[in-house]
């Protein structure tokens, strides 16, 4: 599921691309005039960017690794539809519409005035994508069934990808192409679940299942839920920071799982998990620690800039 919403970042820049160009171009016609304003953020703006950025953090970590005990709980317990596992993956997108309804009113109006690509356009590129989530869905549902949990998470995580996509800047726009992507890839896996006759095993699975039916019930539903706010994460990582950086705090989540596993599911913990657990942490503390001379170096060029045009505001003044 991680690596399904690498794919959904493909399409995130049609529907923003045209506003990003036409901001850079209101900059550009300014002759660099709002440069000094954007020099230093206000304190409480950057705290904001924080908080959100780690709640979406927090979303991506927990609804990972709570999804993937999930379904290794499934298996465990009786489980043995590898559709229904697809569709609960994807199945959770009715949770992101509060926030697209609460987006939408509060858009600019001059927002609607930006070309938007054609309706079958889009409906097409949402289609193929949806087929591909669901392929992708389903071979973490193989997976899943197949490997412990601890194995599982590692592999998952090792699919880091360094791609930089081009993708729009608004949340909102993210948002909307990650709630229709994932909603044709749940039509595309229910389609699965019925052509493959899984359908059919529905009630008996849940009737036979060990924990009960209301757990049957409730551990799918809670599996839909825990992917769903580990995508809205990743979407909002990618909106408001990077693709990348979205990546790295995803194969965070590698350390995670394998813990989880050893304590509730009795999963060894072997040298070699261990070993691509820390390499997992040592790359997110690269990355830190890398964005951490990067701003350094930024606000060092913004101080030597400040000064520069200080002196030369000085020197006008005296002419």
């Amino acid at each position: 599921m991680g690596e399904a919403g690498e794919i959904q970042l493909q399409i995130a820049g049609i529907q923003g691309q045209e506003g990003g160009d036409d901001h850079g171009q209101r900059a550009a016609g300014n002759g660099g005039a709002c440069r000094p304003a954007a020099t230093a953020a206000p304190l409480s703006k950057r705290l904001a960017w924080w908080a959100t950025v780690f709640v979406n953090v927090v979303f991506v970590l927990a609804g990972q690794s709570v999804a993937t005990l999930l379904g290794r709980i499934y298996y465990d317990q009786g489980g043995k539809s590898l559709w229904m596992q697809t569709v609960v993956q994807s199945c959770g997108t009715p949770l992101a519409i509060p926030l697209l309804i609460y987006f939408r009113t509060r858009r600019p109006s001059s927002s609607s005035s930006v070309a938007r690509p054609p309706l079958a356009k889009l409906a097409a590129i949402y289609a193929g994508l949806g087929v591909l989530i669901a392929g992708d869905n389903l071979m973490y549902s193989y997976g899943l069934m197949y490997l412990p949990m601890s194995t599982y998470a590692i592999i998952c995580a090792s699919q880091l990808t360094f791609e930089e996509v081009l993708r729009s800047d608004a949340l909102p726009t993210v948002l909307e192409m990650q709630f229709w992507s994932n909603t044709a890839a749940a039509v595309v896996s229910v389609a699965g679940l019925f052509a493959s006759g899984e359908w059919h095993t529905i009630a008996g699975e849940s009737a036979a299942y060990g924990k009960g039916e209301v757990a049957y019930a409730m551990t799918l539903a809670w599996t839909a839920v825990s992917w769903q706010l580990c995508t809205m994460g990743l979407m909002g990582l990618v909106a408001m920071v990077s693709s990348l950086f979205t990546n790295v705090i995803s194969t965070v989540g590698t350390p995670l799982a394998p813990v989880i596993a050893v304590i509730f599911l009795g999963d060894r913990l072997d040298g070699v998990k261990l070993l691509a657990m820390l390499l997992a942490v040592w790359g997110l503390m690269s990355y830190v620690y890398q964005h951490y001379l990067d701003d350094r170096a930024k606000a060092k060029m913004i101080a030597e800039k400040s000064d520069e045009q200080a002196v030369q505001d000085a020197k006008i003044s005296a002419e």
